[in-house]
């Protein structure tokens, strides 16, 4: 596979995360795109997304996994829910790595039941979305797109099917 880091720089001894059903583990972060095309007047991510190779992105996680020994992965893209087509391409490929965890970066209001139930067949422990605001004035007036029923409603989605969801207030990942 084409590797686009030099993940043998990384001691992952020294990198850890907290999975949510195991502890502390080596974790890796990984990223299948960049950039999100909503425009929420708070953020300054780029807005134009950019999709890394698929292949790429699974021989990055099978080489962490089985040369690197990691059981937790984080993907960082921006929304990684975007794409649901691309998404469940994805999760298809990542049930091959059935000793490990992975968690994710999104938006509520992209959480269905069908995507939440994949993510779960996909070994997903721990969702985080971007939760501004509980107030749908101050939402609209940061042109979120989200309103607090669809934070709500993808909290219950992935409570009902056993993934932890961690709400983001700040900004900070």
């Amino acid at each position: 596979f084409q590797q686009t880091a030099d993940w043998d720089l990384i001691d992952y001894e020294d990198y850890k995360f907290t999975d949510p059903t195991r502890g502390r583990v080596k974790t890796a972060s990984v990223m299948s795109a960049y950039g999100c095309p909503f425009s929420c007047k708070f953020c300054l991510h780029d807005r134009n997304v950019r999709y890394k190779d698929m292949d790429v992105f699974i021989g990055e996680i099978s080489y962490l996994y089985y040369s690197k020994g990691i059981r937790y992965f984080y993907v960082y893209d921006d929304t990684f829910l975007l794409n649901k087509n691309r998404t469940f391409q994805i999760l298809d490929e990542l049930k091959e790595f059935t000793r490990a965890h992975f968690q994710c970066l999104t938006r509520a209001n992209l959480i269905d039941k069908e995507i939440a139930g994949r993510l779960k067949e996909a070994n997903f422990v721990r969702v985080s979305m971007g939760l501004e605001s509980g107030s749908d004035e101050i939402l609209k007036q940061v042109s979120k797109g989200v309103r607090t029923k669809d934070a709500v409603k993808a909290c219950e989605i992935l409570c009902n099917v056993g993934i932890l969801f961690r709400g983001i207030t700040d900004g900070s990942f």
